[in-house]
């Protein structure tokens, strides 16, 4: 159900995301991650990063390492036309994230990859691929610090890998809009899913330590716990998502 998200802006080169599988036809991954799509769209002119066009996006799945040593290209999925289900933006360098700035996006694929077998191919056998659930409104992962936390991502762009702590959690916020840990995480990590020893869901991955000197050794990464977002998507009318086939 993750994927590799693969935007390529206007003037050459890659931009590398990771998200994951809510329902169907719906990924979530971070705000950021979709950011130069949502500036060329919106004519955001104060936006100074790299620019992109939604065509020229693909979410690609099953991108891992055999066990043979060899690697598998998976399949890529286009974003549909409307690809704009929710967004909420981060919060501004130096400033205390509020509860609608939770570096999140929903984005729509233009097919129900989920639904689909092993291969991709409407009709053919095999168990469908199915989606990561989201916890129901009002349930919230316990997340006490040194609790175990997994996650599964792309970092660097890399084949799909497994990164895990069983002395993860550090902290959380007293808003509960971040949650801190030590589990390892890379560029390309942006938007994977992080879970607890039980594989329950229970934050949105989307930052590291922003201190990149040279002499400084990581000392956090940090993610949305999910249930901030549930929370924020319901009051956005979006409410099961992924409890019915749409």
């Amino acid at each position: 159900c993750v994927c590799r998200i693969e935007i390529s802006p206007e003037g050459g080169g890659n931009i590398f995301g990771t998200g994951f599988l809510i329902a169907a036809d719906l990924v979530m991954t971070n705000w950021h991650v979709v950011q130069c799509i949502v500036a060329v769209e919106d004519n955001d002119r104060s936006y100074r990063g790299p620019r992109a066009k939604a065509a020229a996006t693909v979410c690609r799945f099953d991108y891992k390492v055999l066990m043979n040593g060899a690697i598998e290209r998976g399949s890529t999925v286009s974003l549909a036309d409307n690809w704009r289900v929710v967004l909420s933006p981060n919060n501004p360098d130096g400033h205390e994230p509020q509860p609608d700035q939770l570096d999140c996006a929903v984005i729509r694929l233009s097919k129900p990859f989920g639904s689909l077998s092993a291969g991709n191919t409407s009709g053919a056998s095999g168990e469908p691929r199915g989606w990561i659930s989201l916890p129901g409104a009002g349930i919230a992962p316990d997340l006490a610090p040194h609790s175990p936390l997994f996650i599964v991502q792309h970092p660097e762009g890399e084949p799909i890998k497994l990164a895990l702590s069983t002395d993860g959690v550090q902290s959380v916020n007293t808003g509960r809009t971040r949650v801190r840990y030590s589990t390892n995480t890379e560029r390309g990590s942006s938007g994977s899913p992080c879970f607890d020893q039980n594989w329950n869901l229970v934050a949105l991955h989307h930052s590291g330590d922003p201190n990149f000197s040279p002499a400084h050794t990581p000392e956090f990464n940090e993610g949305i716990p999910i249930d901030t977002i549930v929370g924020f998507l319901s009051k956005q009318g979006l409410v099961d998502l992924g409890k019915v086939e749409r």
